[in-house]
């Protein structure tokens, strides 16, 4: 879970990124791929995961 965890709390930071326009998640999956050599980036990660997934893990970190 911890690994989870850590993924997750990147991953918020990236949803805001792309919401308030400051790169496209393509950008952002590159950027990943890369320049930390990620096999995927993590927002095509969260796609392939399933975005419902990812919001039930937020929101179990966000309601401790």
């Amino acid at each position: 879970m911890c690994v989870v965890s850590l993924c997750i709390h990147g991953q918020h930071e990236r949803y805001v990124c792309v919401s308030i326009g400051d790169a496209s998640a393509q950008d952002i999956d590159t950027a990943m791929k890369l320049g930390c050599g990620y096999p995927m980036g993590p927002l095509e990660l969260a796609d392939y995961t399933g975005l419902d997934t990812n919001k039930f893990i937020l929101d179990s970190q966000y309601t401790m």
